[in-house]
Order: structure tokens, then C-alpha cells, then sequence
């Protein structure tokens, strides 16, 4: 295409050189990670980190949106996004998902979440 004069071609090869370059990105460190915490845990995924208390989570599963991976429903306490959270709830069951498993069976992971959510939840009620 570029060859043959056509601007589209260029067009083409700067979207594929924008593809490759979020790819790249995928392979940093600190590009995607999950931070548990006794206040809550935050997920990052392309660098946008974004933190859930546990006290706004009622509960964590296992869900299938293409791959499996953690789902969590917020208390009706939580009322920011709510009209998203029905929509996602629609689709996959649960009102958010994580963007990965990081490296951990979803069962696993969806266990160890919940385990936390409970003991820091019954901790910060106890005082």
C-alpha cells in the first residue's frame, strides 16, 4: 500500500506501531499487579491503579468473561457506578472482575480474597 503511493498504508503502519507499542507496555513491572493490604487491595492494569476497600466488597467468586478470573459483588452500602455495576452484574454475574489472576489459579485467588476481606472486615469492626 505504501509502496503503491496510497496514504492508507500509513495509516495501517501507524496503528500497528501504536498496537506493538501498548504490547511492550504489558511487559513492565509495574504496568499490571494486585496489592493486598488490611485496608483493601488494588489491581493495576496498564498503570491505572485502582483501589476497593474491603468494606465495600460483599463477596468474591470465580467468574468466565472469555477466561476465568475473580469477580466480586460491592454491599449495598457502595453506591458510586451503579448503573455500570448492574450491567457488568448482567453479564458475568458479578459487579467487577479483575483484569488478571496474576500468575494464581482464579480458585485460589478468589479463596485468598475472600479469606482477607473477612478477617480484615470482622478486624475493623471489632474496633
Amino acid at each position: 500500500m505504501v509502496r503503491d503511493g496510497e496514504s492508507a498504508g500509513y495509516f495501517c503502519a501507524g496503528f500497528f506501531a501504536l498496537c506493538l507499542l501498548v504490547f511492550a507496555f504489558h511487559f513492565h513491572p509495574k504496568a499490571a499487579y494486585l496489592h493486598l493490604a488490611p485496608d483493601g487491595f488494588t489491581f493495576c492494569a496498564l498503570f491505572r491503579a485502582h483501589t476497593v476497600p474491603w468494606t465495600h466488597v460483599r463477596e468474591f467468586g470465580v467468574t468466565n468473561i472469555g477466561n476465568r478470573t475473580i469477580g466480586w459483588n460491592y454491599t449495598p452500602q457502595h453506591q458510586p457506578t451503579r448503573r455500570a455495576r448492574l450491567i457488568a452484574k448482567f453479564c458475568c454475574g458479578y459487579e467487577a472482575v479483575l483484569p488478571d489472576t496474576y500468575g494464581m489459579k482464579p480458585h485460589d485467588l478468589a479463596t485468598l480474597m475472600e479469606y482477607l476481606r473477612q478477617q480484615y472486615t470482622e478486624t475493623s469492626n471489632a474496633s
